[in-house]
């Protein structure tokens, strides 16, 4: 018996040094050739140990100096020290039972060299590469039970060296704690409360979670609170590199993580739900020159619900406070546009990465491959509030602020039809501007009620300078209206309201006033239409405009260079005369396209107008004022073949005109018909007119005006009318050249009462250039002037229907006192025209010809002779004034028988007896 004891004490003393043997020598050397033989192939890196421990009799294990590296490059892994202790009761159970695990001065380097490949994904493609044994094939899906407790992460940190961002990021101060995770059934429902905390590129993080994963309702819940933490180095660890940076702001948020897949159920549940506050938030465009693009305030969002596996975002509110945006216009697009198109720096690695998702999603089944239509979201209201936009336009230097800047927005989701309700306000170029009403989405639609007010037009005096030289120096523009737009499969466009433009003043590129108006007012206004564009107005009211008309020396008009864009060069010189070209009416040039904007108005009112002519062409200057000008133009219509009616009336330098008529300047060819009439106009006002064509000033006189012009198949006929009172001129021009005796002219065409009275009919083509009926007029008058000078008596027979007498010479007969019949109405027209022209002064200067009127007397004495001779014995002979021939060859045969002159010829006939006679 005492042998068998010793030999049982023997073996059972061998089994116990050969386990503490085992246990304190076996274990360790075990552990590190574990770790040569099968982890550094499956990691690729070799592993060291300082120092391995196990005690097999409390079953302690640790392990110091623990390093997983490859050759050249940072550790992967280091741990400091890790101790675990193992219960008894494991062995009774056959499942693991942990009391406690400890690790401290856990250290990682993980490096990013691409955009989805690290340092360590070579190790994951051996893992996934392992081939599987039929043993593990055929192994329970009958999970292990086991019980960890205590599990405690001190003093551990991880270093993100991200080659792709060129950007290192810190973990630091990480510490993780769990009391407690078992899947033994009187475990499981005790929740698991995972703590952890660290420091995020020295910013505070800290997460803690409640989970019960054991149940067969699996359910876990995460809460997780930032207070305090820096954007700038937050945003640092984006991982697609933008060309915007966070330069400022602190973001305080707390989250919920609640997943939850209870028993029979195939989908399991994830929400996220919390709140997120940022503060002073800077971003900086990276693109060119670093300058802050936005800043706000305060953001403050209230995240419902984010359903990962049921696809649902659901936002309650999204509030932004004081925003600040810089948007910047160059000749190519604006800032913005070139951020959002250029946003990621590498591209071709965001396509690489974009090509590969939708190769893996090609190969899933159809019921995975879940597109972004299959998402629902939702946001209940986005607010914007006190916000500013800074505008830059460096095409034109043209900078203005947009401020108080207010949009509300609700909802807002992805859902067919929902229709989402704005309410904006702006204040933009020293006005306001409001917008309230919806639009949806899906398909989009919108119906905006649209109000500004006080809108200065004078801001946008860089733009107006694009397209012409005018200054707006004052003027405010204010509108009210209903726009809508639907782009279903029917696009329609529509527009209702009515406009206001106040207090406008425009002057020229030199600064002198050209046009103003205290208000122009537009009601009724209807644009609908794509094409053509439907414009109706219905009234556009014009209250006091006041337009400045200047003709400049070298003849230009100073509202004809208006259109004319500010910065456009000079025209080049040029010494030939350009080739007169056919023009083309306005109304020919828009009538070919089929898009022109079809235009409507009803009526267009004139209250208090001024117009101002100023012609610097001539000396002394030349001024005319069109005042008190009231009227209308009705029916103005570019579709309808109807005429508007002209109707205006006013005060020509200070004396009553009106016009009125037809007009109709949208049809194929022009087609107008107007009257026009001024009474008792002061004519001295046009003295430099007339001292520059005739040498002389007006001093005294007024016209009357009526006319009427027909323009139709681009023919113009005009009557006009004239008639000129007291006309008078004064002394000649010293400097004057070939000046005109004005006065006679005055005395020709100025009657009894002091009228000159002219009816000058003008008639052209439009088509001609030179063709101008105001320099017609002045032809013809500077025509009469002339005629007067050089042929007046001609003048005269015009007058008074003697056009085709001499009036200049009235010839008796040879030898006799008698005036012939036509020689008497020339008289007579001679005594009518000074009847009616008293201020005309006729010298009648006798003349003789002593070889013509000396036969004419000898031929009055043979024909006295020849009547005596005939009438001899008779009383009547005195009474016969004309012989007849029969008669005169009877009195030329018995005078010559009579005749005692020497050497009468003999055997003569009648022609020679005659002058025989007569030169005897």
């Amino acid at each position: 018996m005492g042998k068998k004891l010793w030999i049982t004490t023997g073996i059972i003393g061998a089994l116990a040094a050969a386990y503490t043997a085992g246990g304190f020598l076996g274990v360790p050397y075990g552990v590190n050739w574990a770790l040569k033989k099968y982890a550094e192939p499956i990691v690729g890196r070799t592993i060291t140990t300082q120092e391995v421990k196990f005690n097999p009799f409390t079953l302690q294990f640790s392990v110091k100096g623990l390093n997983v590296q490859k050759d050249g490059e940072p550790a992967l892994l280091s741990v400091g020290s890790l101790q675990t202790k193992v219960l008894w009761d494991s062995l009774f159970k056959l499942s693991p039972l942990v009391q406690y695990i400890t690790i401290d001065g856990l250290n990682s380097t993980v490096i990013r060299t691409g955009l989805d490949t690290f340092n360590f994904s070579d190790i994951i493609q051996r893992i996934q590469e392992m081939p599987t044994s039929p043993e593990e094939e055929k192994k329970d899906d009958k999970p292990l039970q086991f019980s960890i407790g205590n599990i405690k992460l001190t003093n551990s940190s991880i270093t993100l060296d991200d080659k792709f961002r060129h950007k290192v990021d810190k973990v630091t101060d990480l510490n993780f704690a769990l009391p407690l995770i078992s899947n033994f059934q009187n475990d499981v429902d005790v929740p698991i409360t995972p703590d952890l905390k660290f420091n995020f590129n020295g910013e505070p993080f800290a997460i803690n979670a409640e989970s019960v994963p054991f149940t067969p309702g699996k359910k876990t819940g995460v809460n997780f609170t930032v207070t305090g933490l820096n954007l700038e180095n937050a945003a640092s660890f984006n991982p697609i590199p933008l060309n915007v940076k966070v330069t400022k702001g602190t973001m305080d948020c707390a989250f919920n993580l609640d997943f939850e897949k209870k028993q029979g159920e195939e989908n399991a549940y994830l929400r996220l739900k919390g709140t997120v506050k940022m503060k002073d938030v800077g971003l900086e465009d990276e693109l060119g020159k670093a300058y802050q693009i936005i800043g706000v305030k305060e953001i403050d969002a209230n995240l419902k619900e984010f359903a990962f596996f049921r696809q649902n975002l659901d936002i309650g509110e999204i509030q932004i406070h004081n925003p600040s945006v810089v948007v910047i216009r160059d000749k190519d697009s604006l800032n913005l546009v070139q951020l959002l198109t250029h946003i990621v720096k590498e591209q071709k690695a965001q396509a690489k990465q974009d090509a590969k998702e939708a190769k893996e999603k090609a190969t899933l089944p159809e019921d995975e491959k879940k597109t972004p239509n299959d998402w629902t979201w939702n946001i209940d209201k986005v607010s914007v509030r006190n916000g500013m936009i800074n505008f830059t336009d460096t095409t034109n230097n043209f900078k203005r602020p947009v401020t108080n800047v207010n949009v509300s927005l609700a909802p807002i989701n992805g859902k067919n039809g929902t229709r989402t309700s704005i309410d904006a306000s702006v204040g933009a170029i020293g006005g306001h501007i409001q917008a309230n009403g919806g639009i949806v989405i899906t398909p989009f639609s919108m119906d905006l009620n649209l109000q500004s007010s006080g809108l200065s037009i004078a801001d946008l005096t860089p733009y107006i300078s694009q397209y012409s030289s005018a200054h707006v120096t004052q003027g405010t523009f204010s509108n009210k209206g209903e726009l809508k737009l639907n782009l279903a499969k029917d696009v329609s466009f529509s527009y209702s309201g009515n406009a206001d433009v106040a207090s406008l003043n425009v002057t020229d590129k030199q600064g002198a006033a050209a046009v103003s108006l205290k208000n122009l007012a537009v009601g009724g206004i209807s644009v609908s239409g794509l094409s053509p564009l439907q414009i109706s107005l219905g009234t556009i009211a014009l209250t006091s405009p006041n337009v400045n008309v200047v003709m400049n020396k070298n003849g230009s008009i100073n509202l004809a260079s208006l259109g004319t864009p500010s910065n456009a060069p000079a025209p080049a010189a040029t010494t030939d005369k350009p080739a007169a070209s056919k023009p083309q009416s306005k109304a020919q040039a828009s009538s070919g396209s089929s898009s022109a904007p079809a235009i409507n108005v009803g009526k267009i009112t004139l209250t208090d107008g001024r117009v101002r002519y100023t012609d610097n062409s001539i000396e002394p200057t030349f001024k005319l004022n069109a005042s008190n000008l009231a009227g209308s133009l009705s029916n103005y219509s570019t579709t309808t073949k109807g005429n508007a009616t002209v109707d205006v009336k006013g005060l020509l330098n200070g004396t009553p005109m009106n016009i009125s008529g037809t007009i109709n300047p949208f049809e194929s060819k022009l087609k107008l018909a107007m009257k026009g009439e001024v009474t008792s106009l002061s004519l001295p006002a046009f003295s430099p007119f007339s001292a520059k064509f005739t040498g002389h000033p007006i001093e005294k006189g007024l016209l009357t005006y009526k006319g009427a012009f027909d323009i139709n198949q681009d023919k113009l006929t005009s009557e006009n009318a004239l008639v000129i009172n007291k006309l008078e001129f004064g002394s000649q021009v010293p400097d004057a050249k070939d000046a005109l005796p004005v006065g006679l002219a005055v005395s020709l065409l100025q009657d009894r009462q002091g009228q000159i009275d002219l009816n000058i009919p003008v008639s052209g083509s439009l088509d001609d250039p030179e063709f101008s009926v105001g320099g017609i007029i002045v032809k013809v008058i500077v025509n009469l002037i002339s005629k007067a000078v050089t042929a007046p008596f001609a003048l005269i027979g015009s007058m008074f229907g003697g056009e085709d007498m001499d009036l200049n010479n009235l010839q008796f007969a040879s030898g006799s006192a008698r005036l012939d019949e036509k020689t008497i109405k020339a008289l007579n027209i001679v005594a009518k025209a000074m009847q009616d022209r008293p201020g005309i002064k006729i010298q009648i200067i006798g003349m003789a010809s002593e070889k013509e009127d000396g036969e004419g007397l000898k031929e009055q004495l043979l024909m006295r002779d020849m009547r005596y001779a005939i009438y001899r014995d008779t009383t009547s002979a005195t009474n016969a004034k004309v012989l007849t021939a029969a008669q005169i060859d009877k009195a030329i045969k018995q005078l010559y028988s009579e005749s005692t002159a020497p050497n009468k010829p003999k055997n003569t006939d009648i022609e020679q007896m005659k002058a025989f006679l007569m030169k005897n």
